[in-house]
């Protein structure tokens, strides 16, 4: 039986994070092999996405200013959300040869806006990832399921003072690497 996620309700959650899903195709396509550790990933999410929250205009301003490439067209497609009132940016990082998608979007979910703000990179274990998450966020599970040949673990925090909604969505294989994390803040 699915456990009811009470922050934003599962079913919307899960719509909202299905093409993301989508990165692991675009990332093998653009063909970059990453390494970069953890600690890294789990500090770049958290300085550009999570700190960022409510204002994603942050995000979209640090991406033009560091001259972040964005997503083409098709690209976009794969990693926005289904909802095509959505609003939607998504970027490829360079990060010095250890490439990563960055994508922001905004939305309603029973008539709040919902912003979210996605971390994906192919290269880092979930588990070593989710222990690094555990040293700098304070987390508190809600959920830790499989389907269909994923793994979906969500945890609420609160980051300066913002309840968040953090979800990682990895291969449910745990010797495949790499997976998507994102931040979900309701704002009004």
């Amino acid at each position: 039986m699915r456990a009811r996620c009470v922050y934003l309700g599962w079913n919307a959650l899960t719509a909202l994070m299905a093409p993301i899903l989508a990165i692991f195709l675009l990332l093998s396509w653009t063909k970059v092999a990453m390494a970069e550790g953890e600690a890294e990933t789990v500090e770049q999410f958290i300085v550009i996405c999570a700190l960022s929250m409510p204002e994603i205009r942050r995000i979209e301003a640090a991406a033009s200013e560091l001259k972040w490439k964005p997503l083409s067209p098709t690209q976009a497609t794969m990693l926005r959300p289904i909802d095509p009132n959505a609003k939607f940016s998504g970027w490829l990082v360079p990060n010095s040869g250890k490439p990563y998608l960055i994508g922001v979007s905004e939305g309603q979910l029973d008539g709040d806006k919902v912003l979210v703000c996605t971390h994906a990179s192919t290269h880092f274990d979930p588990s070593e990832l989710v222990s690094e998450m555990a040293k700098k966020l304070s987390l508190k599970t809600l959920t830790d399921e499989t389907e269909a040949g994923q793994r979906y673990r969500t945890w609420t925090t609160n980051v300066n003072g913002i309840s968040m909604l953090i979800n990682l969505t990895t291969m449910q294989n745990q010797r495949q690497t790499g997976g998507s994390l994102s931040v979900f803040v309701k704002s009004k």
